[in-house]
């Protein structure tokens, strides 16, 4: 299923039969996020590589959507492991012009640590 995203790229809204263009209505998911004020609303079955080839053509960016939301001091609702991503959670994309200069060939996510991260 697809999610929404402040571009209005796809997103149907759910039980209406209709589709709205961003910002307007239910589900939008327009606020005051990433360098662009950009943001994604994770659909159940979303991945991170689903986002980033919707949102940026390449699936293979997906590790800057994942940086720029992960887990910090800074923000502690952030995503712990990159397979995990919820129903609901707000992605903060960030800009077009960060995607075309990401290296995906040369990123390795850090290591997940703490509840929940395990292989189990």
């Amino acid at each position: 299923p697809p999610g929404r995203s402040a571009s209005g790229k796809r997103g149907p809204l759910f039980g209406t039969g209709l589709s709205s263009p961003a910002g307007a209505g239910l589900g939008s998911a327009r606020s005051d996020g990433g360098a662009d004020g950009s943001t994604y609303t994770v659909e159940a079955g979303d991945t991170l590589r689903d986002v980033a080839e919707q949102e940026y053509g390449d699936a293979a960016v997906w590790g800057l959507i994942y940086e720029a939301n992960r887990r910090s001091e800074e923000n502690p609702e952030g995503i712990v492991d990159p397979d995990l991503i919820q129903p609901g959670q707000e992605l903060t994309l960030p800009p077009q012009s960060a995607a075309e200069s990401f290296d995906p060939g040369g990123y390795t996510p850090p290591p997940s640590t703490g509840v929940g991260t395990g292989p189990f």
